[in-house]
């Protein structure tokens, strides 16, 4: 038997306050307007880490892309700062190990 976790994104409005939250591939699917982030990691020497998506991923599969892009939780910290632990402790999980390089920022989509 199979569970799978279900994403939820936080929505916000215009002014990116947040207003709810909803599934992530319902979110997407509809165009709402939800808190994400990209991570790039660059290694001693000037270079960007890339990745390539997925040619399963439902959109943009196969192309590549930046380091790491998700989406924070709702119980996450979202405010930007210079080192953001909801985005460099929290989604390690994506990014994977950072030993030898450099997380130099993170900004929202």
């Amino acid at each position: 038997m199979s569970i799978e976790k279900i994403d939820n994104v936080i929505l916000v409005n215009e002014q990116d306050e947040a207003i709810g939250t909803m599934e992530k591939m319902e979110a997407h699917r509809k165009g709402f307007l939800h808190r994400a982030f990209s991570v790039f990691v660059f290694n001693n020497r000037g270079e960007l880490l890339i990745q390539r998506r997925a040619n399963e991923k439902y959109h943009s599969g196969g192309l590549w892309t930046n380091t790491c892009c998700s989406h924070p939780r709702s119980d996450e910290n979202t405010e930007v700062t210079e080192w953001n632990d909801g985005v460099h402790g929290g989604r390690r999980d994506r990014a994977g190990d950072t030993a030898g390089s450099s997380i130099v920022g993170a900004a929202a989509p």
